[in-house]
């Protein structure tokens, strides 16, 4: 798979992740290898571990494991971007946005990524 292939798979898991976590959904494991590519298709697979979370922060460790995940196929830069695609895409309010964002950049920071 090439570049802009990758690129373009993981944009879309960043958008698939929004869509699960606008329904108020956790996946427990959304990683990449949980993420099945089938005739241009991306979809999400392993749904034993899916589970209702009330609270919309409660899905922010999962997409710092999908960001983690991402960068075996992208840098952080792209992932950075795809993870401001995953906020535009969430339809929550604005303070679980900030939330989000704020754990998500301390994490990264904390980790060494940037």
């Amino acid at each position: 798979m090439g570049d802009e292939e990758k690129y373009k798979w993981c944009r879309q898991s960043y958008l698939l992740a929004a869509r699960l976590h606008n329904l108020r959904l956790r996946h427990g494991d959304l990683c990449y290898r949980n993420f099945l590519l089938k005739d241009g298709e991306l979809y999400i697979f392993d749904l034993e571990g899916i589970r209702f979370v009330p609270f919309a922060f409660l899905a922010m460790r999962e997409i710092y494991d999908m960001f983690k995940s991402s960068l075996k196929y992208i840098d952080v830069e792209v992932a950075l971007d795809f993870f401001e695609l995953y906020l535009a895409n969430l339809k929550y309010g604005a303070f679980t946005k900030k939330i989000t964002t704020k754990y998500l950049m301390k994490k990264i920071r904390n980790d060494g990524f940037i």
